[in-house]
């Protein structure tokens, strides 16, 4: 259970998780290094330890596509015991049709299935919420959160959103990962419904319980933002960023890595940063790569590696990452790591300073008043 000071936090905090979230991520990222000047280098690297704060949107992807076609059944591998195989003959579908006349509630789920996607039959919106209706009466979570869907959306039948939350929570109930996930995001973000960050959490935290990544990475970051004495609600954040790291979620590798290197609700272990941040890195997020070259040149969890963090800081300023772009001006300018060239150096000062980063740009001033 969650303290109440920590719920309160949480509560604080959630209108910033929610423009993160919905909108891509915060632009409050922190731009002050925690150690700036290298003996190694003349110039001022920024050399960051900070745990950023910017929230990664959910990547629209098909584990995470909750919208409009979020009510297939093939969604949920669960209910695979449901569907006998493809290609049903004339008979076969037949006698489905009668079961679900009959009454047979996985009969009535499994047909709606095929009227809602077309397969094997013409496809029948219609049909398929009458027979998902039946189904969801007689408690199968998805033929309810199928329907739910559908109301909500208005897809292939009028739009209903009352009654499909309600058809949405009783799924949730009946442990529906989706309908869980899907209400915990609405109550957070207050989309069709008033804003409830009790229930938005509570909700999340059982999709996440069951093994959903995104559940448990929005989980993980909105308990990190608990204040520093709520131990116990840190710890939990820990707890399930790492299970979805352990899902290889390069966002969650990345605050896991930062977790250790800070000390935040485990124990500071370097080494271990260096591994999730460098896996998060190989997956392409731009934070883990610019993070992974400030650790190669301070030597930080790893071997220091002037070439390797040449090579992060490049990945990261090659998707627009602003610290990467002027450390990595800095590295052409002193031929630190790299070959000493002027004409890259002034390029990456300039991309940096194209971003509003007022070093660069007082570095562009310098080389300019001396050419």
């Amino acid at each position: 259970m969650l303290s109440t000071q920590a719920r309160t936090a949480i509560i604080a905090t959630l209108s910033l998780l929610l423009v993160a979230l919905l909108n891509g991520w915060t632009s409050s990222r922190s731009c002050t290094p925690s150690v700036r000047a290298w003996a190694a280098f003349p110039c001022q690297h920024r050399l960051s330890a900070e745990l950023p704060q910017r929230y990664e949107r959910t990547t629209p992807n098909a584990r995470q596509n909750i919208g409009v076609k979020a009510f297939s059944g093939t969604r949920s591998t669960k209910h695979a015991k449901f569907v006998t195989r493809r290609g049903l003959k004339n008979e076969e579908l037949e006698l489905l049709r009668q079961a679900a006349g009959e009454g047979d509630a996985e009969s009535q789920f499994l047909l709606g299935k095929m009227y809602l996607e077309g397969e094997e039959v013409e496809a029948n919106a219609t049909r398929a919420a009458f027979l998902f209706e039946r189904a969801g009466q007689k408690g199968i979570a998805t033929a309810q959160y199928n329907l739910g869907m559908m109301l909500v959306s208005g897809t292939g039948i009028e739009q209903d959103v009352s009654n499909g939350f309600a058809w949405l929570e009783t799924a949730a109930g009946n442990g529906e990962m989706l309908a869980q996930y899907f209400l915990g995001r609405a109550y957070l973000a207050g989309d069709d419904v008033e804003p409830d960050p009790h229930k938005a959490l509570d909700y999340l935290r059982k999709a996440a319980d069951q093994g959903y990544l995104d559940a448990q990475y929005l989980v993980g970051m909105m308990l990190l933002n608990t204040p520093e004495e709520a131990v116990e609600e840190r710890r939990w954040s820990a707890h399930y960023l790492n299970l979805a790291a352990e899902q290889n979620d390069p966002r969650a590798q990345f605050q896991v890595g930062m977790l250790f290197l800070k000390g935040t609700a485990v124990e500071p272990n370097p080494e271990t940063a260096a591994t999730w941040i460098s896996a998060a890195a190989s997956s392409g997020l731009e934070d883990a790569q610019y993070q992974m070259g400030t650790m190669l040149l301070g030597g930080i969890g790893v071997e220091a590696n002037q070439q390797w963090a040449a090579y992060w800081f490049e990945e990261a300023a090659n998707k627009g990452q602003p610290d990467a772009m002027y450390n990595l001006a800095l590295m052409f300018e002193s031929g630190e790591g790299v070959p000493l060239d002027k004409e890259k150096a002034i390029y990456w000062f300039e991309q940096a300073a194209a971003q509003g980063d007022p070093d660069a740009m007082r570095a562009l001033q310098d080389i300019r008043g001396t050419s």
